[in-house]
């Protein structure tokens, strides 16, 4: 545990995962009916951690496999391009208005989409070729429980948009961190 917490990285999503910690309920009764209903939804999806991991390691493996086919400038190249798609999506959703949402919503939201940027930009850093294994770990740990995130929201009723963009954003950075490994 000291490794880790020796690294900046690691420091700075533990802050992140905290930043939401003190968000104020705007309506009591129905905020904690929401609050019940995500935290429900995320024990469910945690006690199918394996399940989950299975689909994410089914991800990144076929992303390993078909990266087999191009030239390592070419994976290059669609690292780079996640990064920017993981960017801009993450400047959509921290654009977005989640005011207009639950605050337990705000609050996984939030913490979901500063993780994953710290870890964008983190790669787009090239930090993981100081301690490959790591940071590889760090990064895959992070995005199985976005996507884990993810598979709870997209079950509770937030605007479409903002589900697609959060879709499209751990997918992307799934991809990204399955490149980064070879």
């Amino acid at each position: 545990m000291k490794k880790l917490e020796d690294i900046k990285l690691f420091r700075d999503l533990e802050e992140a995962s905290l930043k939401y910690r003190d968000l104020e309920f705007k309506n009591k009764d129905t905020e904690i009916e929401y609050n019940t209903q995500l935290q429900n939804l995320l024990i469910s999806y945690k006690s199918q951690l394996p399940q989950i991991k299975n689909r994410y390691d089914f991800i990144s493996k076929q992303v390993k496999d078909q990266s087999n086919y191009y030239s390592s400038k070419n994976v290059y190249n669609t690292i780079i391009s996640l990064n920017n798609l993981v960017s801009s999506k993450c400047d959509y959703i921290k654009n977005y208005d989640l005011d207009r949402e639950h605050t337990c919503v705000h609050a996984v939201i939030g913490s979901t989409v500063d993780e994953l940027s710290l870890i964008n930009n983190s790669i787009k850093n090239k930090d993981f070729l100081k301690d490959k294994h790591t940071y590889l770990y760090i990064y895959e740990k992070i995005s199985i429980n976005s996507f884990m995130n993810f598979l709870a929201l997209k079950d509770m009723s937030i605007n479409k948009n903002l589900i697609d963009a959060l879709s499209q954003l751990v997918l992307a950075q799934i991809q990204s961190v399955a490149l980064v490994s070879l």
